[in-house]
């Protein structure tokens, strides 16, 4: 496939996604080119407009090949929270201008080391603060 036939492609790809109301819009882009003055003006203008419905089309493209790879390379880990808590994550994020998406994958982190540097047999006393031995059975 050539450089232009991939273009067409992915032109048909993204107008295709497009809801109606942008459909029409970029039809009516289109016709409107042939008003223009000059060849030069109209080929400029018709180059920007497929641009548009070509862009749309790299982005479907995007999404359908980052769903396929994202399944491979990450794994959803949530939980539902009552919103008080939601709402107060989204708070603290926000004073630290982050995402809350970010401030929860960076407590995950951070919780990941402190389980990981308790040594085996040994369990952290939440009352206390400290750590105490725990015997095997």
């Amino acid at each position: 496939m050539n450089r232009t036939e991939r273009k067409i492609q992915r032109f048909r790809i993204g107008t295709g996604q497009m809801k109606a109301a942008q459909r029409k819009a970029l039809q009516r882009a289109m016709t409107a080119t042939l008003y223009l003055e000059t060849k030069r003006e109209r080929e400029r203008m018709f180059d920007i407009v497929t641009a548009i419905g070509e862009a749309a089309g790299r982005d479907v493209m995007k999404a359908d090949n980052d769903r396929w790879t994202d399944s491979k390379r990450r794994k959803l880990v949530g939980a539902r929270v009552p919103q008080e808590a939601a709402e107060r994550c989204k708070r603290c994020a926000d004073a630290r201008g982050i995402s809350l998406y970010r401030f929860v994958v960076e407590a995950l982190e951070e919780a990941c080391k402190c389980a990981e540097a308790v040594p085996p047999g040994v369990t952290e006393s939440p009352a206390a603060g400290s750590a105490e031995v725990v015997e095997a059975p």
